[in-house]
Order: C-alpha cells, then structure tokens, then sequence
C-alpha cells in the first residue's frame, strides 16, 4: 500500500508546483489584456501615446516605491542596479509603451494586441543564440502552437485596412523585440538580491523617467488634475494593472524562467479579444475559438516540459 502512495505523491507533485505559475500566468495575461480597452479608451478620448507611456511607467512605479518604504525594504541604488533599472525600463517600459500607445491610434485594437504574441519567439531566439535556455522539442513545439493560434486569428483577414498602416505595424513589432529583450536581460543579469519589489519599482521609474525626452519634444504631457476625462480614469487602471502585474511578471521570470513567463504575451492577446467583445461588442468566429485551444496548448506544453527539467 504505501508503494503505490509513494507513487502518486510523486506523480502529482509537479501539477502542484506547477500551480501557482500557471494562475499567475493567467492572472496577468487577463489584466493585462484587459489595458487594451483602457487603452482604447484613453487614446480617443484625446491622450497623448508619450504622456500614457510615462504613466504607465513612473505613475505605477510611484506605488512600488511607497510599499518598499513600509515594508522598510532596501531599494539598492548601486551603479549595477542603476544600470539594471535603466535597461529593464528602456527595454520594457519606455520602448513597447512608447510604440504600441502610438500605433494604437493608427491600427486595430486587435492588430496591436497581436504583436504581443511575438514575443515568446523572440525570446526563446535570444535565449538560445546566448545559451541561457537549451533547445528542446516540445518546447519549440508548444511556442509553434501558440504562433499557429494567432496565426489563425490573423490570416483570414492578415492585410492590413490600409496599405499605409505598414509602418505602424512595424512599430509593434519593435515593441515585441523589446519585451523579448527584457525577457532576457532580466532573467540573466538582476542583481544579486534584489527583492522583485525593488525590481518592479526601478523598472517602472526607470522607464517612465526616459519617456520624459519624448514628452518634452513632442508636448505630450497627460495632466491628470482635475476635470477628469475618461481617458484619465483609463490611465488610473492602466497604472493599478502595470504596478501589481510588473511585481508578478518579474518574480515569474526569476522562478519559472524567461521563456514560460513570456508564454503571458499570448494569454494577453486572448483576453484582448474577449474583453473587448464585453465592453465593446466586439464577436469572434470559430477561428477565435481554435486559436484559445492552440494557445492554451502552447502554455501548457512549454510549462509542463520546464518543470520536468532537472
């Protein structure tokens, strides 16, 4: 009797570790999903792309910052966590935020939450071109299913409404490298200690400080004093969204690794589309239905070969 109790105990084990993980990981590909329709929101009730990306950044970063004063946490201020705050903000706040609150106005809502769904690609590229991640069939596997998803959201109606539109898309594009960048770069060069609060906080300020360039040039400023729009409401729950999802995403990187963390991207696309069908009315065929079983497919593959690696 206890041989085979033995066994049980050890056959689900991984499910268990694995939980936990995988609820994170959809925790945040729901809210973050749900900071396209915020987004939708604010940018045409009139916001300025550079003024939300600084907001995004600095304005959830300000929260992160006063919970390390409570929790009387140390925030390191050495030149490596300089360094590491001003690289992880470039790569994942200033750059993707900057481009993809830009396009937003130029592009469909759903074509820019589609971009999203490169980054696990390209991520996995810069892990193994710097041999941070092997090479492992059903994990390439799981990554393909998930770009065979979107893929079949995309191609019945992959061209753009206008031929024009073809450098904003590339704009999202160069978002998604940047997210995949910061994948990387997080996972291979934090400082040695560093809690994932002060992590999420340097990373927010640092990358809504250098958005002020792009505010400055171009008089983007986002006031958020009174009277309030609906855009400043968006900004106030894309803030809240960006500030606990940040904390979550980082400590997911450093536990789970950068290639199951940016499994998000494609969570992220998903509940793009099924928040938008709530609020907005938005209808999906059943091309949408078949991309959710590959994405889910894709998540769940590349989740369950990394747990299974010594």
């Amino acid at each position: 009797m206890t041989a085979p109790a033995a066994t049980a105990t050890v056959t689900h084990a991984p499910w268990r570790r694995l939980a936990v993980p995988l609820l994170l990981l959809l925790v945040m590909g729901a809210c973050w999903g749900g900071s396209f329709s915020l987004l939708h929101v604010a940018r045409f009730d009139g916001a300025s792309g550079f003024g939300l990306a600084f907001w995004e950044g600095f304005g959830s970063g300000v929260p992160l910052l006063l919970l390390l004063v409570l929790l009387r946490e140390r925030f390191p201020l050495d030149l490596h966590s300089l360094r590491f705050y001003a690289v992880s903000g470039l790569t994942g706040i200033t750059i993707p935020a900057s481009t993809l609150f830009v396009a937003a106005l130029h592009l469909p809502t759903g074509i820019v939450a589609m971009s999203n769904a490169l980054v696990p690609m390209v991520t996995y590229a810069i892990a193994l071109a710097i041999r941070l991640e092997r090479f492992a069939s059903l994990r390439a596997l799981g990554l393909v299913a998930g770009l065979v998803g979107v893929l079949l959201v995309l191609l019945p109606e992959a061209s753009l409404p206008e031929p024009g539109m073809a450098h904003w898309a590339l704009l999202c594009f160069s978002a998604a490298i940047a997210y995949g960048v910061q994948n990387v770069y997080v996972a291979r060069d934090t400082p040695p200690g560093m809690s994932a609060l002060a992590m999420s906080a340097g990373t927010l300020l640092g990358g809504g400080i250098l958005v002020l360039p792009l505010i400055v040039a171009t008089d983007g400023f986002v006031s958020l004093l009174p009277p309030w729009q609906p855009a400043h409401y968006a900004i106030m729950g894309m803030m809240a969204i960006n500030s606990s999802c940040t904390v979550g995403f980082l400590w997911l990187i450093r536990t789970a690794g950068a290639v199951f963390t940016s499994q998000t991207a494609y969570l992220v696309v998903l509940f793009g589309m099924l928040w938008g069908m709530l609020f907005f009315g938005d209808r999906h065929s059943g091309w949408i239905w078949a991309a959710l079983l590959l994405m889910v497919a894709g998540v769940l593959l590349v989740s369950l070969r990394q747990r299974k690696a010594p």
